[in-house]
């Protein structure tokens, strides 16, 4: 059996599904429309997303539920397969791959287990609202945030340059 390489990555998906998930089970005991002011300019306030990022793709059926967790699961494998074949190793690349894998399941998990995404956090100006989100989008953006960053300082490789 080969070793599974950058495989000590993956402890960054694993600490934001937990982190993502134990946030979303406290946010469940809150009411609906009650918003917890924690800043000037940010709320907790609980919200279900069966729809995409931004609550595209947003429906009263369930049409969408279970091909969205396909969806998912199949970025995670993909995704999965990637980290292993990094080499050498790239930090920016394979945090950015841990982050969005750890955001992927833990929003996959909650479609799975809730039927929707749990979403609380809620950046504002006084009645202007960004969109509310959880820590699996956050992991997401700033995953593809680093790998848009790397790809940008990363020099290319040898066997680039001659092709």
């Amino acid at each position: 059996m080969s070793r599974v390489r950058n495989s000590r990555w993956l402890a960054v998906s694993v600490g934001l599904l937990i982190a993502d998930q134990a946030s979303k089970a406290w946010v469940r005991t809150l009411p609906y429309d009650a918003p917890l002011r924690v800043l000037p300019i940010l709320n907790i306030v609980r919200s279900a997303n069966d729809g995409i990022s931004f609550s595209l793709l947003q429906s009263s059926t369930e049409a969408h539920r279970w091909p969205l967790i396909g969806l998912s699961a199949a970025a995670i494998v993909v995704l999965l397969g990637w980290v292993n074949r990094v080499w050498p190793p790239r930090r920016l690349l394979l945090a950015g791959l841990a982050l969005i894998i750890g955001g992927a399941a833990g929003n996959m998990l909650d479609r799975i287990a809730h039927g929707a995404v749990t979403d609380f956090i809620e950046f504002h100006l006084g009645t202007w609202s960004f969109a509310i989100f959880n820590f699996a989008d956050s992991g997401i953006s700033l995953g593809v945030g680093l790998m848009m960053l790397e790809s940008l300082i990363r020099k290319p490789s040898v066997a680039a340059t001659r092709q």
